[in-house]
């Protein structure tokens, strides 16, 4: 592999239409990885979801979102990239929950510890992209009242 991974927390405050465009965007990259999309499809697709690119992905446009992929998935062997979509499944299945939590809830934002796995170029350490990989922690939520630390 030509890139190295990290993987980390960061704590994000999101409404519930954010936690469903995260979900969105990290299904539009999956099956950009299954090659189900095309580079233009995908960031045509990620247009519509510019708000929260910058969480999902760090990038803050469709287009360099999908030069990212591109390169990323320019250099994986075939074991790699199914260990990338595996990756970006788990974080889809993750936001799912987070999205069950505040559907059935007076809140109208949450603070959510997401895991992330970043990928960076292996000789330059130039960073790449990052995926949500797996199921956040809500730590604080938001009512008309204020915050309450959970």
């Amino acid at each position: 592999m030509a890139y190295t991974t990290r993987e980390y927390l960061q704590k994000v405050i999101v409404t519930f239409d954010d936690l469903l465009d995260l979900q969105y965007a990290q299904l539009q990259a999956k099956n950009r990885f299954e090659d189900e999309l095309t580079d233009n499809e995908l960031e045509t697709r990620l247009s519509s979801v510019i708000g929260i690119l910058s969480i999902a992905f760090y990038w803050d446009t469709a287009r360099s979102v999908r030069y990212a992929i591109a390169s990323l998935l320019g250099s994986l062997t075939l074991n790699e990239k199914e260990m990338v979509v595996s990756t970006i499944t788990n974080g889809y299945i993750g936001l799912g929950e987070a999205i069950e939590f505040m559907r059935n809830s007076n809140y109208d934002r949450i603070e959510i510890e997401l895991p992330f796995r970043e990928y960076r170029d292996f000789h330059t350490l130039e960073f790449e992209i990052r995926f949500i990989m797996g199921e956040g922690r809500v730590t604080r939520v938001h009512t008309g009242s204020g915050w309450i630390v959970l």
